[in-house]
């Protein structure tokens, strides 16, 4: 099970179909919840999921710097992955740690 979490209304908007698709292969992939969020601050939303799927496995952050921050806060020391698709306007984090700036 793992948590896909994005903001429609940040970054991740800009990517349209591409993000689309990138969450039908993670759906067939295996079970997942989907977080979609317009709050200004996610960890709460993140981490309600995350209480209502206490099997998750992974955590998937769908965005930028601010939906991976508040995926990592929300984990709370909890020893779950955290994986990035960056969709976000900046994509600071993903930069620095050489993943594509395409997300597909």
């Amino acid at each position: 099970m793992r948590l896909i979490v994005y903001n429609p209304r940040g970054g991740a908007a800009i990517w349209g179909w591409r993000l689309r698709a990138a969450l039908e292969v993670l759906q067939l992939a295996g079970p997942h919840a989907l977080v979609a969020t317009e709050e200004r601050d996610m960890i709460g939303p993140v981490r309600r999921a995350h209480a209502a799927n206490p099997d998750a496995t992974a955590i998937v952050a769908c965005g930028g710097d601010g939906t991976v921050a508040a995926c990592a806060a929300a984990l709370d020391g909890r020893d779950i992955p955290v994986g990035i698709v960056p969709t976000g306007t900046t994509n600071v984090l993903a930069f620095e740690l050489g993943l594509p700036s395409n997300p597909i």
